[in-house]
């Protein structure tokens, strides 16, 4: 007899972590496991569920909130805004979950917690919420973690560092909160990837992807510093395809945020319209990783394990990126991982994957030997599993009222 999970999605297709949840859906096993997928907006998911044959909705009236840096009260207030829709949505998701016999809610992104929270108390079923991102510390960061710690019936993080992080934020009382950490799942881009069209227009050289959002903290800009110490060295045959959209826009207007601006500005000033790309959102990004010669990120956050990153070393790429953790990436084995951010450095290191093929060799062997042992799906479908049918077990939790 197979349980059904409510889903409930961030993203649509356009983030890491509603990727992630394309992939663990399709890992469970389908004879203990339905999925049915609440989308919070319109997106390249929609297509990758209906060609998959798995039940989904869009429901838009679901708000969400996560601190950042600034302006949490605007935020917040924002959020209280858009929450006047959730009992409608509300209303429609219990009608969906009394459909399919759901028994569980599952929150792919901690932004989604606070309506949640509300869908599955309303459903009257236990729910678990997935980490995914390090909240910036704050009152509004610690609240929200105090909140999620006790009332989620279990917590999921995608690294160890991320579940130290959370677990940080929070109060005495609530640190002993149930977690476990389980990688997301990655698996190598297939050999028919199509190479994207503006990459397929060079055929020679090295190039380099970024598949990250712009915002500062994902430090985007940074790549075009490190083409301009390229380029002062008369090296012309390293590229850069920095796919993504602007993360974050006027609430008002619409319009994307200063920051990317600034960097079109930059390629614009340091004459690097031949050398760096912004071919814009690519909905199915193995074609870039398939045929890409590297992946950089060079986060402000020093968080080297997002979704880009696993998804590169599933790829056999090497990985070139910020911080200390180095389970994924290591210096000089499968990638480039540095504490501090040198752009003199790592272009010195993008010149030597240029130069040297047999590196370039060692590293995808080594990339596709870790993605297989750390990102396989039966590891975290088993692992996801075993949290399902715990909570469902635990007395009290299980049952719509």
């Amino acid at each position: 007899m197979t349980t059904a999970i409510l889903f409930l999605d961030l993203e649509a297709g356009w983030g890491g972590s509603s990727r992630s949840l394309m992939n663990m859906v399709a890992a469970l096993d389908p004879t203990l496991w339905k999925p049915v997928v609440v989308l919070r907006k319109d997106g390249p998911a929609v297509a990758h569920y209906e060609a998959a044959g798995i039940d989904f909705v869009v429901e838009s009236d679901l708000p969400s909130f996560r601190p950042s840096e600034r302006k949490n009260l605007i935020s917040w207030l924002m959020y209280l805004w858009a929450a006047r829709k959730l009992p409608g949505a509300v209303g429609r998701l219990r009608a969906l979950a009394r459909k399919h016999d759901c028994r569980l809610v599952h929150v792919n992104h901690e932004s989604l917690a606070l309506a949640g929270r509300t869908v599955a108390r309303r459903l009257g079923l236990p729910w678990i919420c997935h980490i995914r991102t390090q909240l910036i510390p704050g009152i509004f960061a610690r609240r929200l973690a105090g909140t999620i710690a006790r009332e989620a019936g279990h917590l999921v993080f995608i690294s160890e560092p991320v579940e130290d992080h959370f677990r940080a934020l929070l109060s005495a009382r609530d640190a002993g909160a149930p977690g476990t950490v389980l990688y997301n799942i990655c698996l190598p881009p297939p050999a028919s990837s199509t190479e994207p069209d503006c990459m397929a227009a060079f055929k020679d050289g090295l190039k380099v992807i970024s598949l990250s959002n712009f915002s500062p903290n994902r430090g985007v800009d940074r790549v075009v510093e490190v083409a301009a110490v390229l380029k002062r060295r008369g090296i012309g045959d390293i590229r850069f395809f920095l796919f993504g959209r602007p993360a974050h826009r006027h609430p008002v207007t619409g319009k994307p945020a200063p920051y990317y601006q600034s960097i079109v500005d930059a390629i614009s000033e340091n004459g690097l319209e031949g050398t760096v790309m912004l071919p814009g959102h690519l909905a199915n990004p193995e074609g870039a990783l398939a045929h890409g010669d590297a992946l950089v990120k060079l986060t402000r956050q020093q968080n080297p394990w997002g979704r880009d990153i696993m998804e590169g070393i599933a790829a056999g790429i090497p990985v070139i990126t910020l911080g200390h953790f180095d389970r994924f990436v290591e210096m000089g084995r499968n990638g480039y991982l540095a504490a501090d951010y040198s752009a003199e450095d790592i272009a010195d290191f993008l010149i030597r994957l240029r130069a040297e093929p047999d590196l370039r060799e060692a590293f995808k062997r080594r990339n596709r030997e870790k993605a297989e042992m750390l990102f396989g799906p039966e590891r975290m479908a088993a692992g996801i599993g075993e949290v399902y049918a715990a909570l469902l077990d635990r007395p009290g939790r299980a049952g719509p009222r």
